[in-house]
């Protein structure tokens, strides 16, 4: 079966039951990197991570079919979807860490904190250092094509990395040596 983007995208598009399973079926390709990327944000539940991916799949179909999603072939689909299920956790996540922040007991859980640390770490760094940090961590961009769009080499990349990550585990844990 034909799974590339030009094919799901047609699929989608095509009235009747059969065109849209074959493009589902397709679009199940991109299940396992989307989990992936939501287990590394640290959605630990596997029934949640596979719910989140098929409410990111939904949302990409009605995007598809209103004409809200045009195939420009810089983003593949499953990088868009992943995209999605992404936005659509960090959502989730905040919500959650409002209605914990809003309750009586002032001790939140120890990994919302930790989130926060980090964030306000990343904002300390300079820009260059938060840049590929969030490109290589958050957007799982190859070390390789960001070295490639900001004019490095690839060893110049491995070390701005080496160091961005130095800097920001200083910055989380100032007490260590």
């Amino acid at each position: 079966m034909d799974c590339s983007d030009e094919h799901i995208i047609t699929r989608l598009l095509e009235n009747g039951r059969k065109p849209e399973e074959q493009a589902v079926r397709c679009l199940m390709h991109c299940a396992n990197p989307a989990q992936g990327v939501l287990l590394r944000m640290g959605l630990q539940e596997a029934e949640e991570r596979r719910s989140l991916f098929h409410l990111a799949l939904a949302e990409f179909i009605i995007k598809v079919r209103q004409g809200q999603f045009v195939l420009t072939g810089m983003a593949k689909i499953c990088t868009y979807v992943t995209e999605i299920a992404k936005r659509l956790w960090l959502e989730t996540s905040r919500k959650t860490r409002t209605v914990i922040q809003n309750t009586p007991d002032d001790e939140a859980p120890a990994p919302n904190d930790q989130i926060d640390h980090l964030l306000e770490a990343l904002q300390k760094l300079s820009a260059p250092d938060r840049e590929i940090l969030v490109a290589f961590y958050l957007y799982e961009t190859p070390l390789k094509a960001y070295a490639i769009k900001n004019g490095l080499s690839h060893d110049a990349a491995k070390r701005r990395i080496s160091r961005a990550r130095e800097r920001l585990k200083a910055l989380i844990q100032p007490d260590i040596p």
